[in-house]
């Protein structure tokens, strides 16, 4: 895997995939965020993390800080 990829999943989702040993770091500093008050939940797995937006129309600034947490892990490969 080259970095993490930014995937949409469904209308209030997106699923990171990730290298496993980042998973944990990724998620605890997402949950400490002051944008995390708009997403419902953060799902880690073991190589991946979904977010779930509380509003659809909150999911491009959702990616937005989702690409911000993610510059120090890496590029990005993004589907949209």
């Amino acid at each position: 895997m080259t970095g993490p990829a930014l995937l949409r999943a469904g209308d209030r989702g997106w699923m990171v995939d990730l290298e496993p040993e980042l998973v944990a770091s990724v998620v605890r500093s997402a949950r400490v965020q002051d944008w995390s008050s708009l997403v419902q939940d953060i799902i880690p797995a073991s190589r991946s993390i979904l977010f779930c937006a509380n509003d659809s129309t909150d999911m491009d600034h959702v990616a937005t800080r989702i690409r911000h947490l993610l510059d120090s892990a890496g590029s990005i490969r993004s589907s949209i």
